[in-house]
């Protein structure tokens, strides 16, 4: 038993060696001289083959590797073919081994998140399956990042939906403070930009992400002094916008409120560090709330009677329209300002 064995081993690994007695089976030392990955054909082979014990065979099959998967309905058809425990137990190693290896080299984040989620499904008491599902949880931020910038780049109906997707199943994972707060800043700009655009028209919806972005925004007690840096980068990126979107629900609401909108939008106007200072749609936004308290004005003025009109409500009312007539004019030509800079600016 033992020189067979040895025998056997030899006619594996060693280059250019048959015997008679394998003539008839498919099986060759050829075959196996190199170290390369076994083909489904060689395990096959190596299966059929009943003069090498099953210990030896699963050796050839850990030193050597597997260039193939091994899926469930493959193993059954191996084991109908003859596999035996150990060969099985060897090609379930080697397809795990492979698998991992696959995770490692691949850098399409599409495609290394798709793997990790089947080793985490297939292998779930593999030491290396928690530090995959760690990055995993990276993986499917930066996929949702990507998604956002494609639809800031193209803002659009079907890129919005994609953010939309991403972003809700990011937001039902348990999540810290930080990764919630980029999530929800971005589903309240994405769906802040669709509705300016006009091709998102859930009102509450967006009004809802934009709420939550602002609580988190403006709460800068609870920030740990690791997560500071990250957090001011967030805030100064996205707090202008928000307040501008905040305006723009005010005002889009079935019963606008163009005074609460205007205090939104000075702060938009105001805050300096970010993009909605330099925006046109704030000053537009805050021209159509200013227009808004004008022409209620001016209807309070027309109902007046004719002694009225020459009373102190009157003047108090003309004092009204002639300052919003002066922030009117300062708004449009902000609007006119702002959007040549825009025309103008380089790609």
């Amino acid at each position: 038993m033992f020189m067979a064995r040895v025998l056997s081993i030899f006619i594996l690994f060693a280059g250019g060696i048959s015997l008679p007695t394998l003539s008839n089976s498919a099986l060759s030392a050829g075959a196996f001289q190199d170290e390369t990955p076994l083909s489904r054909t060689q395990v096959e082979q190596l299966i059929d083959n009943r003069i090498i014990e099953d210990e030896v065979k699963a050796s050839v099959i850990r030193k050597r590797g597997l260039d193939f998967k091994l899926t469930p309905a493959l193993r059954e058809q191996l084991i109908k073919r003859g596999a035996g425990t150990q060969i099985i137990q060897a090609l379930e190693e080697q397809d795990e081994i492979a698998a991992f290896a696959a995770y490692s080299k691949e850098k399409d984040p599409v495609l290394r998140l798709k793997i990790g989620q089947e080793l985490k499904r297939n292998y779930p008491r593999n030491p290396r399956v928690a530090a995959i599902a760690s990055e995993m949880g990276e993986l499917e931020l930066e996929l949702f990042e990507a998604s956002y910038r494609k639809f800031d780049a193209n803002p659009n109906a079907a890129n919005l939906k994609t953010v939309l997707e991403l972003g809700t199943e990011q937001l039902n994972k348990n999540n810290d403070r930080m990764t919630e707060l980029h999530v929800r800043t971005r589903l309240a700009s994405a769906t802040g930009k669709g509705m300016i655009g006009n091709f998102y028209t859930d009102l509450e919806n967006s009004r809802k992400y934009a709420s939550q972005a602002l609580a988190l925004l403006e709460n800068t007690a609870s920030v740990s002094s690791q997560d500071i840096d990250k957090f001011n980068s967030l805030r100064a990126d996205n707090l202008g916008m928000v307040y501008q979107f905040m305006g723009l629900y005010l005002l889009r609401q079935q019963s606008p409120d163009a005074d609460q909108a205007i205090g939104f939008l000075n702060r938009a106007a105001e805050f300096k560090v970010g993009s909605s200072a330099v925006d046109p749609n704030t000053f537009w936004l805050r021209a159509m709330a200013r227009d808004m308290k004008l022409q209620k004005s001016g209807e309070e003025y027309r109902n007046l009677t004719k002694n009225q009109r020459v009373g102190r409500q009157a003047q108090s009312l003309c004092a009204t329209f002639n300052e919003l007539v002066n922030q009117l004019i300062e708004d449009y030509a902000s609007v006119i300002k702002r959007s040549c800079k825009v025309r103008l600016s380089p790609p």
